[in-house]
């Protein structure tokens, strides 16, 4: 899994390899190079705003400890607020900035990583009923 939330970062050091993962990529971001991070000339495989939701989702599953539901809701009320108001300023008004769509997708890629890690150790601490009668 962190293999594929480093890859799109992975293919700008091997840039040869970027035509085989495009079809890889492209059910889950529209690939525009105009909102693509570049870096000497090479476009990033995802979109900025994919780029922060795999670094956030990479970040997330390391948090030190599970989260309530209270919690986990509070974090995602606060991340659509966050996405929300982002997308509106950028299709408004301010135009395609890569920090604004690298923080919201990092915020909603954390808050992911974050439910995920906390899923994850929940079914962990649970015990085992399986061949129980």
């Amino acid at each position: 899994m962190a293999l594929t939330l480093a890859t799109p970062w992975l293919l700008v050091l091997w840039p040869g390899a970027t035509p085989l993962f495009h079809d890889v990529f492209a059910p889950w971001c529209h690939q525009l190079p105009e909102r693509s991070l570049h870096f000497d000339e090479q476009s990033m495989i995802v979109c900025s705003r994919c780029v922060g939701i795999y670094s956030g989702i990479a970040a997330g599953v390391w948090w030190p400890k599970p989260l309530s539901t209270q919690h986990i809701r509070w974090g995602l009320i606060g991340t659509f607020v966050l996405i929300v108001t982002q997308v509106a300023a950028q299709e408004l008004w301010m135009g395609v900035h890569h920090a604004p769509r690298l923080a919201s997708g990092g915020a909603v890629g954390l808050a992911m990583g974050v439910m995920l890690a906390s899923a994850l150790t929940s079914l962990k601490s649970k015990p085992s009923t399986a061949g129980v009668e």
